[in-house]
């Protein structure tokens, strides 16, 4: 990296940046197969962005580092989305996500040294994406009924920010959520007992790479009960 840019520290907050604008084309289809029990949603898109406002971190004259939101002359970014609902059984449901970005800066974005950025992946945008749930619901005979629920989603590796550092890169990760749910006849009531990140993965949240690296990451483990009253 070349040196960084400083600036003052009480200018930080009036550095000016222009208006963005972006033209979305998108095409897509909601269909229902067999009698309605299996639902297929598809979404293909693309987004071209004119002075694209993006965060940049620099350095400021009190030596701690500041964003500033600046412009990107151009951008793109185009994929597909696809969701599917199945009803497999009675009262069991699977369904699940998949999402594919596919995003580029077309146009000039300079940062520190006259550094320009065109042609790298937009900051904070993972290839693919995705997701899928279990989710079984039966009624008791008093009539109150019980959900449980299993969720696992997926996300591509991505640079954290506009430089595309191998620094600033976040592996791909995954989480396991899950749930059980007890209602009453009434839905007055609701007790839930609920789990995340079940397999205890250290998924990362952020990353700064400023001097040294800074990562920040999501919850461990975490599990508990709630109970939900509801007049």
């Amino acid at each position: 990296m070349g040196a960084p840019i400083i600036v003052e520290a009480g200018d930080v907050a009036t550095i000016s940046y222009d208006p963005e604008y972006a033209t979305n084309y998108e095409m897509g289809a909601k269909t229902q197969w067999l009698d309605r029990r299996l639902q297929l949603n598809l979404s293909v898109f693309s987004t071209d962005y004119d002075d694209l406002q993006t965060d940049q971190l620099v350095d400021n004259d009190l030596g701690a580092p500041a964003i500033i939101t600046t412009n990107a002359d151009e951008a793109t970014s185009q994929g597909v989305e696809l969701e599917v609902i199945a009803l497999v059984a009675e009262g069991l449901t699977i369904s699940g996500t998949y999402g594919y970005l596919d995003t580029e800066i077309t146009g000039d974005l300079f940062v520190e040294d006259g550094i320009n950025l065109k042609g790298n992946s937009l900051r904070r945008s993972a290839d693919n994406t995705a997701s899928l749930a279990i989710q079984y619901e039966w009624s008791l005979s008093s009539g109150a009924t019980v959900n449980a629920r299993a969720d696992y989603r997926y996300q591509d590796s991505y640079f954290f920010e506009n430089e595309n550092e191998a620094i600033t890169e976040i592996d791909s990760q995954y989480s396991v959520d899950a749930a059980l749910r007890y209602v009453t006849v009434s839905d007055k009531w609701e007790i839930k007992l609920w789990g995340k990140n079940l397999t205890d993965e250290l998924n990362v949240s952020a990353v700064t790479e400023w001097r040294n690296l800074y990562e920040t990451y999501t919850a461990p483990r975490t599990y508990g009960a709630s109970v939900t009253w509801r007049y």
